[in-house]
């Protein structure tokens, strides 16, 4: 508690150590986000901070206000950078682009402006929406911006010069929420008119209408590795939808209006805030309720992760901001009287080389010792998430799961590789540890098909270790090019094509 009005935005540092909350009463303020402890109060808006963002390093924090102006602060001092004027009216959203050069900001005067983020200047003021811009965001690879607006449209503009490239017509009413997908490629919106629709980023085809809520929808949100998408609505429900088939997956049922949604960083559980002061984690494998927290006194309309996962905070219209640990954390203990330390866990990853695969396929492998621990101590993997440009063509198949491992000792994981277009394919695989996130690359090279594989899969069934079996198994190819093709050789290749020949 701290701010004298509502709560009306919330964000963490890039670290997680600190959060900023912007409120109605004109003042942000920044907080330990461990110990609650104020650090820092930004005073310097007029009327209500309606939005809030940090900057990519988390140097400085923007904050956008209904006295029409965008602030840029100092994150460590509070020294009041830089006041943006230029705006006609409410600053609705502000955001970085991914480099932290520039901030854009949409408005209800209708435009989104992109400001340079170290002198102010004013370098593109963006036109084209007949009624007030409700929502901004960088594309991840900082060449785009999205706007949605209350008139039923989202449109994609170049972020260098201000172009439109595309505009997103097909809701029969207000844009309230839009994401990119984490590879750029692909926009979803959510709508008054109960609709979210997912956009080919680039031809701006609409891929898809995800149809199931009663009310509007308020809140969507992907997962961070592109697979699903998430959408909170007035309907009292929360829905997570397939993002490539459209399939309703799974309905959580709330018992009062769903105002925000979160994934968390491995996927495996989404929070929903709502009306009636409480705030849900679910595990969206089962769809069971495994938390519910009610400390708050008015609505729960603002719900984040912390990037390691294992907290959350929540926003409230009882004008305060609240810092939830998910799971108890295990704490180390000495009970003698002997002289002990704490050591910082070893550990050490493989790059992941899922070579090449069809356009249309998919493949498996297992990564033997993907993780180990190099040190001298138990050490503790707490889950394994991908992020990046092309996140949704990869998969942790298995080692999601908590586990320990001891002092030398090291674990596998499997991991799938789906391409979604011809050329080599990145991402990141995030590993989270008691002490921190090792981050490991993953890469893959889809390959157009000239040959089909009629019967793809050889298996082997079970084999002895230290044996050997061999197969009369085969595979068939067939050629559906429009030239005559020569095999000269075939060869098997993967993280674990060791155990074959």
């Amino acid at each position: 508690s701290g701010h004298t009005g509502g709560v009306t935005s919330i964000a963490w540092s890039p670290d997680g150590t600190k959060m900023i909350t912007g409120s109605s009463d004109t003042t942000g303020i920044i907080w330990n986000a461990k110990s609650g402890t104020k650090r820092l109060t930004l005073s310097g808006h007029i009327l209500n901070i309606t939005s809030v963002a940090w900057s990519q390093d988390g140097t400085k924090v923007a904050t956008g206000s209904r006295d029409n102006t965008c602030i840029i602060w100092n994150a460590l001092t509070g020294a009041k950078l830089l006041t943006i004027k230029g705006h006609t009216w409410d600053i609705t959203s502000v955001s970085w682009s991914p480099d932290g050069t520039k901030v854009v900001s949409g408005s209800r005067d209708s435009t989104c402006i992109i400001w340079d983020a170290v002198s102010g200047t004013m370098l593109l003021m963006i036109s084209g929406h007949t009624s007030a811009v409700t929502s901004v965001a960088w594309s991840p690879d900082g060449t785009k911006v999205v706007t949605g607006s209350a008139d039923s449209t989202a449109i994609i503009w170049n972020a260098s010069t201000g172009a439109k490239l595309v505009t997103l017509k097909g809701h029969l009413n207000g844009v309230t929420s839009v994401s990119w997908n984490p590879s750029g490629t692909r926009l979803t919106s959510g709508s008054r008119d109960s609709t979210c629709i997912i956009w080919d980023a680039i031809s701006g085809a609409k891929i898809l209408v995800l149809k199931g809520h009663k009310d509007f929808i308020a809140s969507v949100s992907w997962s961070q590795d592109g697979t699903r998408i998430a959408t909170g609505s007035e309907d009292n429900s929360c829905i997570i939808w397939d993002a490539m088939s459209g399939v309703k997956l799974l309905t959580l049922p709330e018992i009062a209006p769903v105002k925000s949604v979160s994934w968390s960083p491995d996927g495996s559980k989404v929070a929903s805030g709502s009306w009636y002061n409480t705030c849900t984690i679910w595990d969206v494998s089962s769809g069971s309720e495994l938390l519910t927290v009610k400390d708050h006194l008015r609505d729960v309309v603002s719900v984040s992760w912390s990037p390691d996962g294992s907290k959350i905070v929540t926003g409230s219209w009882d004008n305060t901001a609240k810092i939830w640990f998910v799971y108890a954390p295990t704490l180390q203990e000495d009970q003698s009287d002997n002289t002990f330390s704490i050591v910082e866990p070893l550990i050490k990853a493989s790059d992941i080389d899922m070579q090449k695969c069809l356009l249309g396929l998919s493949k498996d492998s297992v990564v033997r010792a993907f993780v180990g621990n190099v040190g001298s101590s138990k050490c503790r993997i707490d889950s394994i998430y991908i992020t990046g440009y092309d996140a949704e063509a990869f998969a942790v198949v298995s080692g999601l799961e908590q586990y320990n491992l001891a002092a030398g000792a090291s674990k596998q994981a499997e991991f799938r590789f789906s391409p979604y277009r011809v050329g080599v394919h990145t991402a990141e695989l995030n590993i989270v540890t008691q002490s921190g996130i090792l981050r490991q690359p993953i890469r893959g090279e889809g390959i157009a098909p000239t040959l089909k594989v009629v019967n793809s899969m050889l298996d082997f069934g079970k084999v002895r270790i230290g044996t050997s079996k061999d197969t009369l198994l085969f595979v068939t190819l067939v050629n559906i090019g429009t030239t005559p093709l020569t095999i000269t050789n075939t060869r098997h290749a993967g993280p674990n094509d060791v155990d074959f020949t």
